[in-house]
Formats: structure tokens, C-alpha cells, sequence
């Protein structure tokens, strides 16, 4: 079964994106391989392309599968967890 794939969007001068990039570090030290976990610079190249295609207007924002998961606001740990484990589950991916 493929990997759920989660999209991190942030910027260099974004101010909550660190906080962001500590969840997603969870995400990927929790759930291994069971999810995908891409790192997408919005200020870098034609990747504001990728962010636009996804209704990503301003940074930190996740987005799994096809769906925006936040922009703008980061969750709590535990929100966020869930929400991944929601999804992995949708997916058959659980561990």
C-alpha cells in the first residue's frame, strides 16, 4: 500500500512554520514510512505553483492527500495526530 502523502509548505521568514516543522517531525519519527512527508519551500523555483495548486495562500500549511489540512495556524500535537492517524486509517495504512 503507498505511503500517505503529506505536503509541509513554509517559507524562510514564516514565523509559525518552525513550530509546524516540529509536527511534521513527529509525523515522520511516529509513522515511518506509512507517510510521505514532502518539504515544499514556497519561496524557492516554481513551487509556489505546487502550493497555489493545492489553495495553499500563506505558510505554515499541511496538506494531506488532496486536502488542506491548516494554513495559516498551526494545531495542537494532539490535533494534528489525530488527523493524520484519521487519515491513515481512511487509507488501511494504521500501524
Amino acid at each position: 500500500m503507498p505511503p500517505l502523502k503529506l505536503l509541509y509548505f513554509y517559507s524562510p521568514n514564516c514565523p509559525g512554520c518552525e513550530k509546524a516543522k516540529k509536527l511534521v517531525e513527529e509525523v515522520k519519527r511516529r509513522y515511518g514510512r506509512s507517510v510521505e512527508v514532502v518539504e515544499v519551500n514556497v519561496a524557492e523555483g516554481d513551487n509556489y505553483l505546487l502550493a497555489l495548486q493545492h489553495q495553499v495562500c500563506a505558510t505554515p500549511a499541511v496538506v494531506i492527500g488532496e486536502d488542506l489540512v491548516f494554513c495559516m495556524e498551526v494545531p495542537s500535537p494532539e490535533e494534528f495526530l489525530k488527523e493524520v492517524e484519521r487519515r491513515l486509517k481512511r487509507v488501511g495504512g494504521s500501524r
